[in-house]
């Protein structure tokens, strides 16, 4: 029920697994999930715990540079949200997708990218995001009443200082959040 597609930003290339429900699609379309992997794991994570009780959403599990992803000191430098906002508008133009209901999950290393996404993807489609394990960096956020984004996205490492979020930055309203540790 999986298949792997490619898609690229900047210079970097994405392979993902998907899963589509196989009974008929709502009229609304299917919500999704976009699921990403802990570090050192792959995009197949769709296919495990907790992601496949979901059977009534399409579930995409990219896989990061490196089987990383770009935040803080990990080992990716990759355009990742550059790429998760260019896949959720590629997700809105099938006519299987609920286009208002398109969440973004992580685990660990995955979920430090969700909370990226959190604070720095506006885009009203996404309703939910829900990292599992990790939680935000202490650079991203002040008391959850200021939160921070890279200066240059690409740049999460701490060669900008504050391990590059310097850039305070409101996020989007109508959306949830469930974080879930331990």
């Amino acid at each position: 029920d999986s298949a792997c597609y490619p898609a690229t930003a900047g210079m970097h290339q994405y392979v993902s697994d998907i899963y589509v429900p196989t009974n008929e699609s709502p009229a609304n379309g299917y919500p999704v999930m976009i699921c990403l992997h802990g570090n050192g794991a792959s995009g197949s994570v769709i296919n495990n715990a907790p992601y496949n009780l979901l059977t009534d959403h399409i579930r995409v599990g990219p896989t990061g540079s490196f089987a990383s992803w770009n935040i803080v000191d990990e080992n990716s430098v990759a355009p990742d949200i550059q790429y998760l906002k260019e896949l959720i508008n590629l997700l809105k133009t099938f006519n299987n997708v609920d286009a208002t209901k398109i969440r973004i999950s992580g685990i660990s290393n995955g979920a430090a990218l969700a909370c990226r996404a959190f604070v720095e993807i506006d885009d009203p489609a996404v309703d939910l995001i829900v990292p599992i394990v990790s939680q935000f960096h202490t650079n991203e956020v002040n008391n959850f009443t200021q939160f921070f984004m890279p200066t240059d996205h690409l740049d999460t490492s701490g060669s900008a200082g504050s391990y590059g979020y310097t850039v305070q930055k409101v996020p989007a309203t109508g959306r949830k959040i469930l974080m879930m540790q331990n």
